[in-house]
């Protein structure tokens, strides 16, 4: 009966209810906030993502694309490491930056390690990366 109405299965129907109930108790969350510091905040969102960061990593991957003309299959073996290394920049920046003394001491704990660990991450996964560019390309010239 509810896929004759709503056209997908109940439990479809039901993760949409919910999804709208965790998106309307998020919304009023900010709205309590200030719409003031919500508008700023969507504002550089846009400003920050639409007009800075998008057109840079758009022309990285232009130039990546480029370089790797003759192995396409090489681009993942490079963007995969990268974008896991932003999104951990992305989330970590006060810490990793040491932006955020307050959270340090907070805690009890220095700020000071995030850097170096989150080069290292970001130094593993790009020699893993380097790994499994290595065995794919060992397995085509095998084939």
């Amino acid at each position: 009966m509810i896929r004759r109405i709503y056209g997908a299965g109940w439990w479809h129907a039901a993760l949409m209810i919910g999804l709208a109930v965790v998106i309307g108790y998020v919304g009023m969350r900010w709205w309590a906030i200030g719409p003031t510091h919500l508008l700023v905040w969507g504002g550089g969102a846009v400003i920050g993502h639409d007009f800075l960061l998008l057109p840079a990593y758009a022309t990285a991957d232009l130039a990546l694309s480029r370089s790797l003309r003759r192995r396409p299959w090489a681009i993942q073996y490079v963007r995969v490491p990268m974008l896991l290394s932003l999104l951990l920049l992305a989330v970590w920046w006060p810490l990793i930056l040491r932006h955020d003394p307050a959270r340090g001491s907070q805690a009890g704990l220095s700020t000071a390690p995030f850097l170096g660990r989150w080069l290292a991450v970001s130094g593993g996964l790009v020699a893993a990366s380097a790994v499994f560019a290595a065995i794919g390309a060992w397995r085509r010239r095998r084939v």
